[in-house]
């Protein structure tokens, strides 16, 4: 698997406008926190966001992920309730034939 591949969609293959401004940033982020430990101005605060914003990211994912499968589940169980099922097949519309 190519490095780049992290970057596409995960539907169609086709590159994803959202996770490479998302990568870019972190990038971004990661070379200005890297540069202000290096000058050594980097703070206590500056750190903990910078951690809380990555470990943010990660966690809204999987939780939007866990959503999305929860949801599409309940969809599945819901119209499997309102198919009508009866054991054996059709009685000619008698409902009480067992």
């Amino acid at each position: 698997m190519p490095m780049l591949d992290i970057f596409n969609s995960s539907g169609d293959e086709r590159p994803s406008l959202s996770k490479w401004m998302k990568g870019l940033g972190f990038i971004t982020v990661t070379a200005v926190i890297g540069w202000e430990a290096y000058k050594g101005t980097l703070t206590d605060t500056m750190l903990v966001a910078y951690f809380a914003a990555v470990i943010a990211n990660d966690q809204i994912g999987k939780r939007q992920s866990i959503h999305h499968d929860l949801e599409k589940k309940r969809i599945d169980t819901v119209s499997d309730a309102m198919t009508p099922q009866t054991p054996g097949g059709l009685h000619g519309g008698n409902i009480s034939h067992p």
